[in-house]
């Protein structure tokens, strides 16, 4: 589902967008195997500052983190987590989280519900929502953690998956339309709209990946997004503070 809200906060069009569901039906697909080259010397390196406002367990999160850090990895991008408190929790956090927002880094929110973010939808609205904004890179997006329990639940016996293996491929697909800077979706892979059994499957062993195509786009991005922000030698204004505006915006 995709909503159009414009506001008195920001000048541009902002896209609310519930991105993927969970099919349980057991339909093949195709799965992404290969595996970009990867050169240590030139990897593009982005940073996520995560806001665990669903009180996720931290070996939870932690394995979360360590799964997308692992997938991203494998399309020849470095990523680093920084945890910070969201507004309820009080306290200022890392020093990494007072620091102004550089050009690759992205904020992930994990909240409870659905709900929580969009009032007015119900608990089967997706797993999670972005906002992106046409003229300018975009860098937020939200995971529901209801969602993910929901589908670690789907089974129940040997092939079960943890929340934390599903909760780092949810945020990897988030983070993946942030640096894809598009809301749509592809036929294989970690960028599939509907995971089947057979996807978590392949996420339970590591092969639910992005594409090729998709990866050399995202190292891409992360580069000429940190070409900008060296040649004009200024940081992204977006410091924590705003996420509260914005969830003021779409209230």
């Amino acid at each position: 589902m995709i909503t159009t809200l414009k506001t008195s906060r920001v000048s541009t069009f902002i896209l609310v967008l519930c991105l993927f569901s969970f099919c349980p039906a057991p339909v093949s697909g195709k799965t992404v195997h290969r595996e970009p080259p990867t050169d240590d010397q030139s990897v593009p390196s982005i940073t996520v500052r995560a806001l665990n406002s669903a009180g996720v367990p931290k070996n939870v999160l932690a394995q979360a983190q360590s799964v997308a850090r692992s997938i991203f990895r494998k399309a020849g991008l470095a990523i680093e987590w920084v945890n910070c408190p969201d507004s309820s929790e009080g306290g200022a956090g890392p020093d990494a989280c007072r620091r102004p927002t550089s050009a690759n880094e992205f904020f992930l929110r994990i909240l409870p519900t659905q709900k929580d973010a969009l009032p007015g939808f119900g608990d089967d609205a997706g797993c999670a929502f972005l906002l992106l904004q046409a003229d300018k890179p975009s860098y937020l997006t939200t995971v529901y953690y209801n969602a993910v329990t929901k589908m670690a639940g789907l089974r129940r016996d040997e092939m079960q998956v943890p929340p934390g293996v599903i909760l780092g491929h949810a945020a990897a697909h988030e983070i993946g339309h942030l640096l894809l800077r598009t809301p749509t979706h592809s036929s294989i892979g970690l960028m599939r709209a509907q995971w089947m059994l057979e996807d978590l499957d392949h996420a339970a062993q590591g092969t639910l990946i992005f594409t090729p195509e998709q990866a050399a786009q995202m190292r891409a991005e992360a580069q000429s997004r940190a070409v900008r922000e060296t040649a004009a030698a200024v940081a992204v204004e977006a410091p924590p503070e705003s996420l509260d505006a914005l969830g003021s915006a779409l209230n």
